[in-house]
């Protein structure tokens, strides 16, 4: 990897064809029509990407005295300040052959140019931006690959004793890390070598105290989000975000879909990986218990308080919840499950503040009997702020009498942060 703060015109030259060598790959194996279409918002046409490159490494590094491209017309299609992002897919492009030209052309001029420069810092400054920024649209080449569906320009890593893929490693790191605030010097600082230049140059600034999380999200972590009801969640989402999800429709990650046992599958490239398990935030691992209870057991238990409550929930074939019952004589089964029903263990997960009001309301109601099931529940559910639903966190504990943990999402009313634990 090119190091910024030591840049030498050797480890430069090296550089030089590493990247080019990886943009040359990134369009190796797509027929020619695939490097024009299809469209999208967040992806460019790859044809002109590939060219965009190698005009950027020929204006930035090797046409110093404003000479004339290698390439006619290059400037007028490839600079991306110039040329919008709507207008690329309709420009008369070089073809595949030409483009590829043009990236080898551009490479030998840079690699010249190096040879003839030497230590030079100017030089090499060009240079390592020229580098650094193709490497850059090789991220870009991969994500417009993912987005696409199409195959992995890069194959997964694969593990010398055993002879098969890699796995990632990691897992959750939970918790967050206090940060007292403080002064701080943002941007680049001359000793550091090689900066780019929108982040010069350092200046101080006074940060407040902040907390962070002590590693990234995890996509298990994520997918307990998803099935939390996070994207139905309003007050989870900027203006901005919940603008771009309403009018995507989006409602969950666009790589992820639903397996018929209810995990979450990812497309990776152009490959279903293996299965998301959604990793249950530690409240609701110790507070959830819901149980799939076989029907006829049910029955035999009508009447019979189970942990407490004995509340059973009605639901759709989405797992949108009806209705609730108390102590029924014949629960309602699952759709397509004629011999399962769902059942409440007697723990509920709300909002303190949603709790307080609702409680209050119902002190005040002369015709309430003052019960949490009979009462304070189907209250709720006549106005939900959000669908009830029950989908997830399969097999998340296996020490329940009846059956294991099924699914729940709760609403907004039932999920927001602070949580609090009753029942």
């Amino acid at each position: 990897m090119l190091d910024g703060r030591r840049l030498t015109s050797d480890d430069l030259r090296d550089a030089v064809r590493e990247a080019r060598h990886g943009t040359v790959r990134a369009i190796a194996d797509l027929a020619d029509e695939a490097l024009v279409e299809p469209r999208g918002a967040t992806i460019n046409p790859l044809l002109w990407e590939v060219g965009h490159v190698a005009w950027f490494q020929e204006r930035r590094a090797t046409r110093r005295d404003g000479g004339a491209s290698l390439l006619d017309r290059a400037d007028g299609l490839y600079d991306s300040i110039a040329v919008p992002h709507e207008v690329r897919w309709e420009l008369e492009l070089p073809d595949r052959g030409q483009t590829l030209w043009y990236l080898e052309a551009t490479r030998d001029a840079a690699l010249a140019d190096l040879e003839r420069s030497g230590d030079d810092p100017v030089a090499l400054h060009r240079h390592a931006y020229a580098v650094f920024h193709e490497d850059m649209h090789g991220e870009a080449f991969r994500m417009g690959r993912q987005t696409l569906g199409w195959p992995a320009v890069d194959a997964r890593r694969v593990d010398a004793a055993t002879g098969t893929p890699a796995e990632d490693g990691g897992g959750p790191c939970e918790g967050e890390v206090d940060v007292p605030g403080g002064p701080f010097p943002l941007g680049g600082s001359k000793e550091r070598g090689f900066v780019f230049d929108n982040e010069k140059w350092a200046r101080p600034v006074e940060l407040a105290p902040f907390s962070i999380a002590r590693a990234p999200v995890t996509q298990a972590e994520f997918a307990a989000f998803v099935d939390a009801g996070g994207y139905r969640t309003r007050a989870l989402w900027s203006d901005a975000g919940w603008a771009w999800r309403k009018t995507r429709g989006a409602e969950r990650p666009a790589s992820w879909r639903r397996a018929d046992d209810g995990t979450w599958e990812r497309r990776r490239f152009d490959a279903i990986a293996e299965p998301l398990q959604s990793t249950l935030p530690a409240l609701l691992r110790e507070g959830l218990r819901l149980a799939r209870v076989d029907a006829a057991e049910a029955t035999a238990r009508a009447g019979v308080a189970i942990d407490g409550d004995g509340l059973w929930m009605e639901t759709d074939e989405h797992g949108l919840i009806k209705g609730f019952e108390e102590k029924p004589e014949a629960p309602k089964t699952i759709p397509g499950e004629p011999d399962m029903a769902l059942a409440s263990m007697g723990i509920y997960i709300v909002s303190y503040e949603y709790l307080n009001r609702k409680l209050r309301d119902d002190a005040e109601d002369p015709n309430s009997s003052h019960d949490f099931g009979r009462d304070i529940i189907p209250k709720a559910l006549a106005a939900p702020v959000e669908p009830l639903t029950f989908l997830f966190f399969n097999s998340v504990a296996s020490t329940l009498v009846v059956g294991g943990i099924s699914a729940v999402s709760f609403a907004r009313n039932f999920q927001s942060v602070p949580v609090s634990l009753i029942g």
